[in-house]
């Protein structure tokens, strides 16, 4: 399996004991490419993904082989700038559009 250095993900991993600059998570399935990978490692050096495979760091994180998808954002929204997409107006959608 490639790493991901060439894809430029930022991870943040937090935690009770604050954020971790050095972390392998282990038993973790990345989702690469529109795919689940089986269970690897992800290795993460202050915030960023620096490879996959073998775990390279002391400090360990189990992902208990649960998916692990960097940069999964929802981008839903119901308006902005003061209006709302409920308004259905063309001057809230065009608002919301700029």
């Amino acid at each position: 399996m490639a790493t991901l250095q060439k894809y430029n993900i930022d991870l943040k991993i937090y935690s009770s004991y604050n954020f971790v600059k050095m972390l392998s998570i282990i038993n973790a399935r990345p989702f690469i490419n529109g795919k689940i990978e089986k269970a690897t490692a992800i290795n993460v050096n202050n915030g960023r993904i620096v490879s996959i495979g073998e775990p390279i760091y002391n400090e360990l994180l189990d992902a208990k082989d649960n998916i692990v998808a960097a940069g999964y954002i929802d981008i839903h929204t119901h308006g902005g700038f003061g209006k709302d997409c409920m308004e259905a107006s063309k001057d809230a959608i065009e608002t919301i559009a700029k």
